[in-house]
């Protein structure tokens, strides 16, 4: 409700098309395929509701990326942790390819048939192994860069 009403008064003046989910709320693959699915551009920056980006201007610096470099995907630097645990950030590794931000040339998303939409988390993964097996591949980008913050844990046992 709130997100929509807060769309609302973006619209007139940034061109956004919000889309509510009509079910399989929590499940990121279904997300990320209505995302898909209703995509008019040529490429698609997929970003979780609490990265930060750290450029003004990101996305056309992005698509300029995209243009210069021959990239089935571009993966920004990020500055991700992925949790706290025991006081300590434990860090992702700068190019790490997850969904919290990277984009993809939308043709390479439809040719492999988007995300899983079944699983709730790793969506990301298993999109990028198959990504990866298919003989697509990314361009690492050292000018885009991204903050995530971390998730706050006691243990990751799982």
């Amino acid at each position: 409700e709130q997100g929509g009403k807060l769309i609302d008064e973006f619209r007139s003046s940034l061109n956004i098309n919000y889309i509510k989910l009509d079910r399989n709320y929590g499940t990121m693959g279904y997300s990320r395929n209505v995302g898909i699915s209703n995509a008019r551009g040529k490429y698609l920056l997929l970003l979780d509701d609490d990265t930060v980006i750290l450029q003004n201007n990101f996305l056309s610096r992005l698509v300029q990326e995209f243009n210069q470099n021959d990239a089935d995907g571009i993966i920004p630097k990020g500055f991700s942790s992925f949790c706290v645990l025991d006081g300590k950030y434990q860090h992702h590794d700068l190019y790490f390819p997850a969904s919290k931000c990277t984009a993809y040339n939308k043709s390479v998303l439809i040719e492999l048939g988007g995300f899983v939409d079944t699983i709730i988390g790793q969506e990301d993964v298993e999109f990028y192994m198959r990504f990866c097996l298919a003989g697509k591949h990314f361009y690492n980008s050292g000018s885009l860069e991204y903050f995530h913050p971390p998730f706050i844990f006691n243990n990751i046992n799982k």
